[in-house]
């Protein structure tokens, strides 16, 4: 990934804006500066717990743009949806959260794995490359079956 937009991407997953990002994106990373709510605290919590249990297991961090998509993805369909619909966020939605977070994120790196095999590249590098958003997006629809927040019906039978 190119470092300035692997930066970019931090940044919104952060919040954090960085010196590196110059005018007008600053400006418009100011957009994401506003401290965040409760619900997007859980989700960030969730998909930097399942990052580091992928490193402690596996040796990989997610990249920095798969955290967004993570980020932005539960959020939007899962969080938002609840909230709009006056429920409350319950704790067997949050635990559904963090194992659906967690089956994604090791189906990505499995999948990652997978094809860094068949390309020949798995040994290659001293330290194993980071799951990109890329990987992640797959890993959603090879797990979509699987996935405990569909159990919330919040997307309906599929």
């Amino acid at each position: 990934m190119d470092a300035e937009y692997r930066d970019v991407f931090e940044a919104m997953y952060t919040r954090r804006i960085s010196p590196s990002i110059p005018p007008p994106g600053r400006e418009f990373l100011l957009f994401f500066s506003h401290p965040p709510g409760q619900d997007e605290l859980i989700v960030r919590h969730a998909i930097d717990e399942a990052d580091a249990g992928l490193f402690q297991s596996r040796r990989r961090r997610l990249r920095a743009d798969a955290k967004y998509f993570l980020l932005l993805n539960f959020m939007q369909m899962v969080f938002a949806p609840v909230r709009l619909r006056g429920r409350d966020v319950t704790a067997e939605l949050t635990s559904s959260l963090v194992a659906d977070i967690n089956l994604v994120v090791n189906e990505a790196a499995s999948q990652q794995q997978i094809r860094e095999r068949d390309l020949g590249l798995s040994g290659l590098a001293a330290e194993q490359p980071d799951v990109s958003g890329h990987a992640v997006l797959e890993a959603v629809s090879n797990s979509w079956n699987d996935l405990k927040l569909s159990s919330f019906r919040i997307w309906g039978e599929d």
